[in-house]
């Protein structure tokens, strides 16, 4: 990842612009588009996340998170909330445990289609565990830096899909 753009975080200043967002319909829909693709088949979409759903999970997340299942294997798609960045997960809470996963997992061309990415980019593996630099933080304010001095993220993925509050 070459630079993360301003507002990636979720924070900014008052007296700044707030983030772009993007809208959790436009996420749902690229979700069930997705899983039509990989023949996968999206889980429970209530806003219940016990119920395996598409949710913001709490006002402290920076991101939306939608359970799928391809091949009797769970997965979990995430998108940031300010910008149509997806990561591929095992687990919505990115801890440790979390591993990343790449589209050739799931046997489907190497470029999806246009009308199914529409502005999304589906980071890759390698993309979303790189070590976070000053190059990559360049653009961020500086309450976006001084969450990230707070909070210590070992990879780009905590700072993309973050639970910080």
């Amino acid at each position: 990842m070459k630079v993360l753009p301003k507002g990636i975080t979720g924070f900014f200043h008052v007296e700044s612009e707030a983030p772009p967002s993007v809208s959790k319909s436009d996420f749902k829909s690229f979700c069930y588009q997705f899983t039509q693709l990989i023949g996968a088949k999206v889980e429970s979409t209530t806003d219940d996340i016990t119920n395996g759903s598409l949710t913001d999970l709490s006002s402290t997340r920076n991101y939306f998170a939608q359970l799928i299942t391809h091949k009797a294997k769970c997965y979990w798609l995430l998108c940031n909330q300010h910008y149509p960045l997806i990561g591929l997960s095992t687990d919505h809470k990115l801890n440790c445990e979390s591993q990343f996963i790449d589209l050739a997992m799931f046997d489907i061309p190497s470029e999806i289609p246009t009308h199914v990415r529409g502005e999304f980019v589906i980071l890759t593996s390698a993309q979303l565990r790189q070590k976070p630099n000053m190059e990559m933080l360049c653009e961020l304010e500086p309450v976006e830096l001084k969450e990230i001095k707070y909070w210590g993220p070992s990879q780009i993925a905590q700072i993309i899909f973050n639970t910080w509050d």
